[in-house]
């Protein structure tokens, strides 16, 4: 499965008192993996917001396993797995990047939604054939 890699560093503003990273975090750079690897797919997010067509999360899920600490440089490595019908799924891992420990591993699962019903849809063809080009690469 191709990976997207995206290195960030720990901001103050992600830690508790103590410089460790809060676990909530995880997830927004699990937001910023998802979000570079759909650019690499050629997603154009202008204009699905304009077509009102969303990606919500309904599902997601992360096994800590070491804790991330204020200024570390990490590297989130993010996969696509081939679409369904109506769903995305990607898998992410964490690294520290000084040493490479794996800090996280997690996934996400992606509806495919309109804005106006919030009616499930077929994933639109133009995007299934971005996604299986990209992973065919």
């Amino acid at each position: 499965m191709k990976v997207v890699k995206v290195e960030t560093r720990v901001r103050y503003s992600e830690c508790d008192p103590m410089g460790v990273v809060h676990n909530s975090n995880y997830f927004s750079w699990f937001e910023m993996g998802r979000f570079e690897i759909m650019r690499q797919v050629g997603v154009d997010f202008k204009k699905l917001n304009e077509e009102k067509i969303y990606f919500p999360v309904i599902k997601a899920e992360c096994t800590y396993k070491q804790s991330a600490l204020f200024d570390d440089e990490i590297v989130i490595c993010t996969r696509l797995h081939k679409p369904t019908m109506a769903k995305l799924m990607f898998e992410y891992e964490i690294y520290r990047k000084q040493n490479y420990i794996l800090l996280a591993i997690g996934k996400t699962s992606h509806a495919i939604t309109t804005q106006e019903k919030g009616m499930i849809l077929n994933l639109p063809t133009e995007l299934k054939e971005k996604i299986y080009a990209f992973l065919d690469k």
